[in-house]
């Protein structure tokens, strides 16, 4: 019989262990921490390097158990295989496979997509892109989060590089959403929301054919104009309606709809689309 000290080490260990592992899973489960960074503290935590790194995959939002087991089963890695057992390229195809999911997020003007955006990240983790644009840059704005602002002949250097993963014209001012960032969070595991208008959405979805389109819609159009005249902006509300219009002729582009009847209700909405997406990348 093991002696009381050495008993109560033991148990301590595995009290340990069982929190690393829970807490593990639960950052996992938000995607607010990233497989990669899972791996890269494992490397100096030999406890949590023990786990078994199918059932902490297997929690993350877009992989699940069953792409989980296929993958390991590929690598020709069993079930039980713990995070310390595997080789740099093991390591690489399991982090290509938690790599993020990009939420595109369009509709009218005036719709609301902004304020459905911030009550979904009330509850869940990603990253919201920033666009760029060459518009003058208001009081209070912050190069690289409100906005990259460029000039216009920096923005075309960007889209002659095809830098830029959409663009468009709007009101005299170009904007658009650079590639660079976007496709780094993904790499990284990190789920990418994108804010945009309709056009710039099918763009998106021709360079990224993985990507998930959603329009977000008003409960009606009267409900979307007194939405508009509510801005201030009295003198556009005519023009903005008429576009809006044509835009609704693009909602069968789109992967999802969701009514902004309710912001709670229309960001739960976009919280399970997240949660079914491994169905759009088998």
């Amino acid at each position: 019989m093991r002696p009381v000290t050495e008993r109560n080490e033991v148990l301590e260990q595995a009290a340990k262990f069982r929190s690393l592992r829970k807490g593990a899973r639960a950052a996992l489960r938000t995607r607010s921490m990233t497989l990669q960074e899972l791996f890269d503290q494992a490397s100096s935590d030999p406890l949590l390097g023990s786990s078994k790194v199918a059932s902490l995959m297997w929690v993350i939002p877009g992989v699940g158990k069953v792409r989980t087991l296929q993958r390991l089963e590929e690598l020709g890695v069993a079930e039980t295989v713990t995070i310390g057992d595997l080789t740099a390229a093991h390591r690489a195809s399991l982090i290509e496979l938690a790599r993020g999911r990009l939420l595109v997020v369009s509709g009218p003007s005036g719709v609301g997509k902004g304020t459905v955006i911030r009550a979904l990240a009330e509850e869940t983790s990603f990253h919201l892109s920033v666009s760029a644009t060459t518009r003058n840059m208001r009081p209070g704005e912050v190069d690289g989060e409100n906005y990259f602002f460029l000039t216009e002949p920096e923005f075309r250097k960007w889209v002659a590089a095809d830098r830029m993963l959409e663009w468009a014209e709007y009101a005299g001012n170009l904007y658009g959403t650079p590639r660079a960032p976007v496709e780094a969070h993904l790499e990284a595991g990190r789920d990418v929301v994108l804010e945009i208008e309709v056009q710039g959405a099918r763009q998106v979805k021709m360079a990224m054919p993985e990507s998930i389109l959603v329009f977000i819609l008003p409960p009606s159009i009267e409900e979307l104009e007194k939405r508009l005249e509510g801005r201030g902006d009295t003198a556009n509300v005519a023009e903005r309606l008429e576009t809006a219009k044509r835009e609704l002729e693009e909602v069968p582009f789109f992967d999802f709809t969701v009514v902004n009847d309710d912001v709670e209700r229309a960001a739960g909405e976009l919280r399970s689309i997240l949660r079914i997406l491994p169905k759009f990348r088998m």
